[in-house]
């Protein structure tokens, strides 16, 4: 469970001598994802390649998938009138 008050996710790279690295806000690392604070985030398994959804406090749940370096919106399914995706 993550608790953001911001409405964006940052990645972050594991270098190979073991450190963190992070590209900073506004690099391909970090981007708005929600109109609300982003309560969740799940990477997929690697065999369905670089995809991650996330969940925010707008009862949203979105789909990314990272291109050319960036993480770009495949799919924000829309609520029903009876609440349900």
């Amino acid at each position: 469970h993550i608790k953001n008050p911001r409405r964006t996710v940052r990645i972050w790279d594991l270098d190979s001598d073991g450190s963190w690295t992070y590209c900073g806000p506004g690099g391909a690392n970090e981007w708005q994802a929600h109109k609300g604070p982003v309560k969740c985030v799940n990477w997929a398994h690697p065999e369905f390649g670089q995809l991650i959804a996330t969940a925010g406090s707008d009862h949203a749940v979105t789909i990314w998938e990272e291109r050319d370096g960036s993480f770009k919106s495949l799919a924000t399914p829309e609520r029903t009138s009876d609440g349900f995706l």
